[in-house]
C-alpha cells in the first residue's frame, strides 16, 4: 500500500487537476490511497478533495511543515509518497516508487524529475535543465535533498528520525532527505516525473530561485530558512 499526501492551502484552483492525475494512474487503485490535508484553508479546497474521492485530513496549525506531519502520520501504507496541490504527477508515478521500493530494500527515500507548466518557455528551460543538475551535484557530494513536490519515503525510516522538523517554516523537505540519508539510502530517481505550477516562477523569476535558492544552502549548512508566505 502507497499513501499519498496533498498538504493544500485554499488550493480550489489547482487540486482537481491534481487529484484528477491520479484517476490515470498505471498502479491499481486497491494499492494507494490519496489524503488531501486541509491547511486551514478559507476555501472550497476540502469539498473538492471530497468530491474526487479523496480523505480529507484537518491540520488546525498554518504551515507546510504541520501539515505534511499530520498527513504522514495519517497514512496507512508502508510507502508514503507526497506531492503539491498545484501539481500533477506522471501516469507511471506510483508505479515507479513502488518499482525502485521493491527492488532495493536498502532504499528508505527518494525525489525525482519536475517540468513547469510555465507560460514563459525560458522559465521552462530553466527549470527543467538546471534543477536535475543541481540535484544529481549535491548527491554526488552525498547531500540526500528531497523536494516536497515529488517525494516518497519508507515510513518506517520517516518514523526512526522523528518525522518532518515542525519548527521550521520552509525547507522541511529538504531537511527530512538529509536526515534521511543517515539511516538509509535516498537516490534521485529520473523516472519519477511530475509536472508543477509556474505560477510563483512566472510571478518573479528571480525572486523564485533566489529565495529558494537560498534555502537549500541554508537547509544544507543547518541554518534556519527564510520565511515564505504561507503557501502550502
Amino acid at each position: 500500500m502507497i499513501s499519498v499526501i496533498i498538504p493544500a492551502y485554499n488550493e480550489e484552483k489547482y487540486l482537481e487537476d491534481c487529484l484528477r492525475a491520479f484517476e490515470k494512474q498505471t498502479f491499481a487503485k486497491s494499492n494507494f490511497e490519496v489524503i488531501v490535508v486541509d491547511n486551514c484553508s478559507t476555501d472550497k479546497t476540502a469539498i473538492v478533495a471530497w468530491s474526487l474521492g479523496a480523505k480529507v485530513v484537518k491540520c488546525a496549525t498554518l504551515g507546510v511543515s504541520h501539515a505534511r506531519q499530520i498527513g504522514f502520520m495519517a497514512a496507512k501504507g508502508e510507502i508514503i509518497a507526497s506531492t503539491d496541490a498545484d501539481t500533477q504527477v506522471a501516469q507511471n508515478w506510483l508505479e515507479v516508487i513502488d518499482k525502485n521500493f521493491s527492488s532495493n530494500p536498502n532504499l528508505v527515500g527518494m525525489t525525482g524529475a519536475v517540468e513547469f507548466l510555465s507560460k514563459d518557455p525560458l522559465n521552462r528551460f530553466l527549470a527543467k535543465n538546471t534543477y536535475p543538475l543541481f540535484l544529481k551535484a549535491l548527491y554526488f557530494f552525498g547531500k540526500t535533498v528531497i523536494n516536497g513536490f515529488n517525494f516518497a519515503v519508507k515510513k518506517s525510516a520517516f518514523l526512526k528520525i522523528g518525522g518532518f522538523n515542525t519548527n521550521l517554516s520552509s525547507s522541511e523537505d529538504v531537511d527530512l532527505g538529509l536526515r534521511l540519508g543517515k539511516v538509509g539510502e535516498v537516490k534521485y530517481i529520473e523516472d519519477l516525473l511530475v509536472y508543477t505550477s509556474g505560477r510563483r516562477i512566472d510571478a518573479d523569476r528571480f525572486r523564485f530561485f533566489w529565495l529558494n535558492g537560498q534555502n537549500f544552502f541554508r537547509a544544507l549548512l543547518h541554518l534556519n530558512p527564510v520565511k515564505f508566505e504561507a503557501v502550502r
